[in-house]
């Protein structure tokens, strides 16, 4: 199961095991991934939304908020959560777009 994460400008993906990673995480130095909450599994659910996060000058997140829902509140609060949890570099980022897709690759 491949669940894809995208910044405004760089893409931020969940690599499976054995796969290499493709994205760019060199600014955010702690980005913990939503995980499919056990409901939504057994469900099958799937959704895309866009989250937006905000950070403080030292880098951790401030707030992170629903722009466009996943279509599950579920879901919608594993990446509040998860995304909540984030941290980058000083200075580098005061608020990024996170585009968030759950599906069932397998």
């Amino acid at each position: 199961m491949t669940m894809t994460f995208r910044t405004s400008d760089r893409p931020l993906e969940h690599i499976p095991p054995g796969e290499k990673p493709r994205g760019n995480l060199t600014y955010l130095t702690n980005a913990p991934l939503p995980q499919y909450p056990p409901e939504v599994r057994r469900q099958r659910w799937a959704g895309s939304g866009i989250f937006v996060v905000r950070f403080a000058e030292d880098g951790h997140a401030t707030k992170a908020v629903v722009l466009r829902t996943t279509g599950h509140t579920v879901t919608d609060d594993e990446c509040l959560r998860a995304f909540s949890k984030w941290r980058c570099r000083p200075g580098v980022y005061s608020t990024i777009l996170v585009p968030t897709s759950f599906n069932f690759s397998s």
